[in-house]
């Protein structure tokens, strides 16, 4: 048997904590509340073949699909270890398709995305292994558990 690998990576957002642990391969999460925001600054991170999702005249959808970009994307820079020095705009996705991810233009399939949308948070797993949604536990804590 080999040495197993183990992999974390946590994110916070408001009064969301999320730990997510991968047994082989690396992993990345990220977690943001769906807010209101300056959909301007989206040029500065989003390739050209996602602003179509920021121009829907939905104002809501407009702020989700922003917000889906973002954890996709944060959730891949965490796998990989290579924090914000990475350029988002370098990781593009299709939110129709998240079986694939475009990589400074190259099509990547070697990682797994999921999305999850919970009232107005939205949290995104990026992993090496395939993410099976029925190991992914949602366990609501109150802080005098502490």
């Amino acid at each position: 048997m080999g040495p197993l690998h183990i992999d974390f990576n946590v994110s916070h957002s408001d009064n969301f904590f999320v730990l997510v642990v991968a047994d082989s391969g690396s992993i990345g999460v990220d977690v943001e509340e769906i807010k209101d925001i300056d959909l301007n600054m989206a040029s500065e991170f989003c390739c050209d073949t996602e602003t179509p999702f920021l121009s829907t005249e939905n104002i809501r959808q407009k702020q989700i699909n922003f917000f889906t970009l973002w954890t996709l994307k944060e959730s891949y820079i965490k796998a990989v270890g290579l924090g914000l020095s990475f350029q988002l705009k370098d990781v593009c996705f299709d939110l129709t398709d998240l079986s694939s991810v475009k990589i400074k233009g190259v099509l990547n399939k070697d990682w797994s995305f999921v999305v999850y949308k919970e009232e107005n948070t939205l949290l995104s797993i990026c992993a090496l292994e395939k993410i099976n949604k029925k190991n992914v536990v949602f366990k609501e804590l109150n802080y005098n558990d502490f």
